[in-house]
């Protein structure tokens, strides 16, 4: 057991990059506790540390601005993992999803009419969400962790996901969430992304699949805002996986062990729900009426988001945010073929 437990993807990660930044996470923890002092420029409390931070620890003291575009971007990939593994260790919360529930969020991706504040409210600083049957292209991918980043430079608010590939290796990438909603936020990242893509040094075949990788990188970023969504719906079905009970366990002292991991299963019921349903759909080719026509197959119409606010208008500070899921309901459907029924369970976390 205690093998497979110090091969999981996260923890190995955070073993792997501690023993190439020794001091990495004393470091990190010195900025965040020198907020606003001795020199040091003020961040929001959400933001654990800047990824400033992270970038000077991963430079090892070197002017960053200096060194050569390679080293620049090897030290910007370190820096990346350090700003989300800094953060997570603290709690090590882990999201483990149903994959046909994380299928059928990922059928959402143009449903993201949504205002950007939404983000503000994450549940941890940082947590990883592990996701079944996710790709970038053909590699496939465990997971991702998800925080927020406060630029200190120009105060750009960043949600900031680090993506990791089941072989271990990863890459980050910032979405800036200073736009009204987060459809807009994303048409700002397609645009650069695919300036990016037009760099003058690439040949004509190289900008053909920047392209392409940045279309693929667009649909993997749209199906992981639907999964961080869902985290964040006030309904959401979110409940201790089993580990929690044998396996989890925390002192005073964070020692990086497997058993300082604390999992939630998410969307369990509604996945063998959905399982339920799409048997009972495939079996019926059509239904007759009473009057003897044959009426639609029924089919699913897929979730979508609600959202509103709450507070009085004229008290900024007062305003909350409040997002729901609306699950999925069977169209042209007999009494027993009844829309999926999910039973609101809060999250106590």
């Amino acid at each position: 057991m205690e093998m497979t437990q110090n091969l999981y993807p996260p923890m190995a990660l955070l073993k792997k990059t501690a023993q190439q930044y020794p001091k990495a996470w004393e470091l990190m923890a010195n900025f965040h506790a020198e907020n606003g002092m001795n020199g040091l420029p003020t961040w929001p409390d959400w933001c654990y540390a800047p990824m400033s931070a992270a970038v000077a620890i991963a430079s090892g003291g070197r002017n960053f601005l200096l060194l050569p575009v390679n080293q620049q971007q090897d030290i910007i990939n370190s820096a990346q993992k350090l700003f989300a593994l800094a953060t997570w260790r603290l709690s090590k919360e882990v999201y483990q999803l149903d994959p046909d529930f994380a299928q059928l969020l990922f059928e959402q991706t143009n449903d993201l009419d949504i205002p950007s504040e939404i983000f503000l409210q994450l549940p941890y600083p940082c947590f990883y969400i592990e996701v079944p049957d996710l790709f970038f292209g053909a590699k496939p991918i465990h997971g991702f962790f998800v925080n927020l980043e406060y630029d200190v430079n120009n105060g750009d608010r960043e949600l900031r996901l680090y993506f990791l590939y089941q072989d271990g290796t990863g890459f980050g990438y910032p979405i800036h969430i200073d736009e009204h909603t987060i459809s807009d936020n994303m048409a700002h990242v397609a645009k650069e992304a695919l300036y990016n893509s037009r760099n003058d040094k690439f040949t004509q075949a190289q900008a053909y699949r920047a392209i392409q990788e940045t279309d693929a990188l667009q649909e993997l970023l749209l199906k992981a805002l639907q999964v961080v969504l869902y985290i964040l719906a006030s309904n959401a079905e979110i409940v201790p996986n089993s580990e929690q009970s044998f396996i989890t366990k925390r002192g005073a002292t964070i020692k990086d062990k497997y058993s300082e991991i604390r999992k939630w299963d998410v969307g369990i019921r509604i996945g063998a729900a959905i399982r339920q349903k799409s048997a009972s759909v495939e079996k019926g080719e059509s239904i007759k009426t009473a009057s003897g026509h044959s009426s639609p197959r029924p089919h699913m119409r897929r979730g979508h988001w609600h959202h509103y606010w709450t507070g009085p208008r004229n008290v900024s500070e007062n305003r909350r945010l409040i997002l729901k899921w609306l699950s999925p309901m069977a169209v042209a459907a007999t009494p027993e073929d009844a829309p999926i029924v999910i039973h609101e369970i809060k999250n106590n976390s």
